[in-house]
Formats: C-alpha cells, structure tokens, sequence
C-alpha cells in the first residue's frame, strides 16, 4: 500500500531527527466568553502536557506540545541517546509551545524533555517515543472515546481509564471525540490535558472531533492542540495508514450540506484508494447505531451502513453514547435496504461504541427509567420490491440485569458497581437488535485493543484494571477476530 504524503509537507531536515518547524504562540479568538479572544494557554496560566502527535507517510514525523504558566522561550532537550539530549532553542516567548521533529528514522526511539521554565521538571521526564512507522507488519492500538470532565466523578473516571491506557504498552491511542465538557471554555482543557498527558506524553495520540469539542469555539481550540493533517481546515476529518490498515476519520458533526457531501466525496475516494489495504476501518464520533439514550434510525445511519459495505470497511469506531456496545451487521439482511439501488456484499461489518473514557455513563442519562418508545424507518423491501415502514420497539434497560463488581470499582462502574448490560439472548430492549445484529452491551468505563498483525486483526474490549468484558457467566467474550484481506473496497455507485 502506498504511503501517502501529507499535503503541503516537505523534508527540510534529513539523516537524525531535527527540529523542522516550531510554533510558539496558539491561535486567538477562540475562548468563549473572553474579550480578548486568548488561547487556552493564555487562558489558563499554568502549566499542562506534553503530549505526542505523530504524522505518517514516508516521511514520519512526531509534534511535541506542552503549555507552560508563563511565557518564555521554547526549549526542548531531544535526541536518539537519553544521557545525551540536545536542546533546541528558537524563536520568540509563548505559553503553548509545539515542536515538529521530522527526519526521524521510521520506528527509531527518541528521547526528550520539554522546558516548563525556571528549572521546572515533569514526572516522567525525560520521555520517550518510537518514531511513526507505516510500513510495520504489525501495531497495537488503543481506542477510547468521551472522557468530558467535568467534575470530581468525571476526573476520577478520566484518570482512571488514562492510567489503563499507559500501562497497555499501545502503539498508538485513538479518541474517539468529546475529549471535553466544551470545547470553547479553557478550564475543563485543564482537566483533559491532565488526562490526556498521563498516557499521551510517551504514546502518541490522534483521533476525531465530538460535538463537545465543537461547543462554544466551533472546535478551534481542539484543532490547534491536536494539529492532524486536516483535510478540510475548517472541519476535522482525515486519514492514515498503518500496519497495512487504511484509518478514514470522520467529522460526524460536519456531514450535512454541501461542507458535508465534500467530506463524504473524500471518505469515499481514500477507501476506494485503498484497494490493498489489509484492513479498512473508519473512526467517528457520533452512534450509527445504538441502544443507549440517542436517536436510532437517523440519517446517519441510513449513509454509513450501505456506505461501510460499499467500500469493503471491516468495522466501524465511535462513541458519543457513554457506555459499550458492539453490533455485527450484515446489510441487507432480511432484504431490507435504504436504496433500492444499493447491491449488498453479504459481508459482516462490526460496529463498536466504546464512549467510557471517563464520562458520566448512560445510566445518568435515564438509560433505566426511559419510557417505551419507537424507532420509525423507511426501508425498501428487495424481496417484495416495494417500500415500507418498519416500526421497532424501544425500552428501558433492565435495572435488574447486571454484573455485580461493588467490591472492585476499578472494573469501571463507579456509582455502585454495577454493569447492566444489554444481551439479547436474555432480553432484547430494543426492537431491531436481530435485524442489525447486536451483540452485547454494558454500562462501564472501559477501552478497546485493536491488535493489527499481517494475518489478522484482533478487537478486545477491556475493563480499566485490564480483565477482558465477557457478559454474564463469561457467554460472551468481547473479543473478536478479523481476517486479513485485499482487493475488495469498491467504488461510488
């Protein structure tokens, strides 16, 4: 599979690792309810990271950012020998300081300690980092979504999955969107820079803008601390490559209109590009499909689903509802399509929500005491040849269903310690579950490994303390086997 060049990108440095740009200064106008329009760093007036945020291709390269409380001159003691750093100086005084280090050697380790200012240290320090490598045969990845603190609760949980991620030995992490309460008002970055950096200060981090990234600011605070290779500036979608795996990372916030024809134009082309590719995933922010406390039958589901099995994607990642849930969808199953244009693969496509990284869980949100509802569909009938309206029940989830972990909340409940679940061989809650294939769900804080290998890719779903989901009496282990293939991603029709 090619590499692809980042647009715009050219090596400015070759042989060891150097400095080629640096950035000292963040973007104005963005904090919400400031007059002056100041950064977050600006805002915040303490110190916060660093974090990591790799670029791909055949030119790897890795941005180091911290924010310090003062202003000062940007430092940073770097180089391939922890006993020997060199430190590199440039430019005029910030707050929020950005280092890109290009001319790495593809899966070199590199060493580095970033200036706080007046003799500061870091714990940690001096950190260290494994260059971008997209020709690997294989990488371990982990995936989180909605961490949104908030408050003491949401601190707690957001640590708490923060220190599983440092410890699972990941490649790489992906959030999966709504890192914070709102993006536009500085002081809850406090809280998810503290998180973040706990894992991302030594694992670099990419991933996908929430709708409460974009609260107050239209997500202009998020692009410039995490600066991915954006192919829209405006918006927040792009893609990689790794491990013989294509990534496509969507704006869900930003996929009506004309702005959202284009980025579904892009997704459609990258996939289509990447006919040999091993494995095909798309990462979102927004649920598809789902159980939990947001609408099911939307309009985005109606796209991804015949879009997903177009193009040959082997499963699909988001969050946005607080709790875990995995679906394995054959579309077109019972004949029933959006378009009767559409000509279903027959493949299986595994769909994950995985929004516990930290955020109050769905069972705040009324998840047990909702009143019965319906899911309304307009579908196209292929066997009959006719449309119709397919009407799904809705329920609240059985309060009496659970894993009951009171004694060890470090499982992931911390309210009281119990799991609900949603398995519906026992007990279905909602109407659709057999025709859209749901397999399990459950009320906790947890992560996802991704394990991409030339032969297979294997998806678990873990608990904070590491323990592997496996439903009530152990009947459903959440961990699932992906084959290796090629040769199979399609083109607009």
């Amino acid at each position: 599979m090619p590499a692809r060049r980042r647009p715009g990108r050219r090596r400015l440095l070759a042989g060891v690792a150097l400095v080629s740009q640096l950035w000292l200064s963040g973007c104005a106008g963005f904090l919400a309810g400031s007059p002056r329009g100041e950064s977050v760093a600006n805002a915040l007036r303490q110190s916060a990271g660093p974090w990591l945020t790799p670029y791909f291709g055949s030119e790897p390269a890795m941005v180091v950012s911290w924010l310090t409380a003062d202003s000062l001159a940007t430092r940073l003691f770097f180089g391939p020998d922890p006993d020997a750093l060199q430190p590199l100086l440039a430019g005029a005084a910030g707050r929020r300081h950005r280092v890109e280090l290009s001319g790495l050697a593809p899966g070199g380790r590199y060493f580095y300690i970033p200036d706080f200012g007046a003799g500061a240290t870091v714990a940690g320090a001096p950190f260290s980092f494994v260059a971008p490598d997209s020709s690997a045969a294989s990488a371990e990845l982990v995936l989180f979504g909605d961490m949104q603190a908030a408050d003491d609760f949401t601190r707690r949980g957001g640590a708490l999955i923060s220190r599983a991620i440092a410890a699972s030995g990941a490649d790489l992490v992906v959030q999966l969107g709504d890192v914070v309460q709102a993006g536009g008002y500085a002081p809850f970055w406090r809280d998810a820079l503290v998180a973040i950096s706990a894992f991302a200060a030594a694992t670099p981090l990419v991933g996908v803008i929430g709708n409460h990234d974009y609260y107050g600011d239209d997500a202009r605070a998020f692009r410039d601390l995490f600066p991915y290779p954006y192919v829209d500036p405006t918006g927040g979608y792009w893609s990689f490559e790794l491990a013989g795996a294509c990534f496509v990372l969507l704006d869900s916030s930003r996929l009506g209109g004309s702005a959202g024809r284009r980025q579904k134009a892009w997704a459609e082309a990258t996939l289509a590009a990447a006919a040999d590719a091993s494995y095909r995933f798309i990462i979102l922010h927004h649920t598809p499909l789902t159980t939990g406390t947001s609408g099911s039958g939307g309009a985005l589901e109606a796209w991804l689903l015949p879009f997903a099995d177009r193009l040959g994607v082997d499963a699909v990642f988001f969050g946005h509802d607080h709790h875990y849930e995995h679906w394995e969808t054959t579309y077109g199953n019972e004949g029933l399509l959006f378009d009767p244009a559409d000509r279903p693969s027959g493949r299986s496509i595994h769909w994950f929500c995985s929004g516990g990284g930290g955020a109050r869980l769905e069972i705040d949100y009324g998840l047990l005491t909702r009143a019965p509802a319906a899911i309304q569909r307009r579908l196209y009938d292929s066997s009959a040849g006719a449309w119709l309206q397919r009407s799904d029940f809705r329920l609240a989830w059985d309060s009496g269903r659970y894993l009951d972990y009171q004694n060890d909340l470090d499982y992931g409940q911390l309210r009281d310690g119990r799991h609900y679940y949603h398995l519906p061989a026992e007990a279905a809650y909602q109407g659709d579950t057999g025709w859209l294939g749901y397999g399990y769900g459950e009320q906790t804080l947890h992560y996802l490994r991704l394990s991409i290998g030339p032969d297979e890719a294997v998806i678990s779903v873990h608990y904070p303390n590491g323990d592997t989901l496996t439903g009530p009496g152990g009947v459903v282990p959440q961990v699932f086997r992906l084959p290796a293939r090629r040769g199979t991603a399609g083109s607009a029709g």
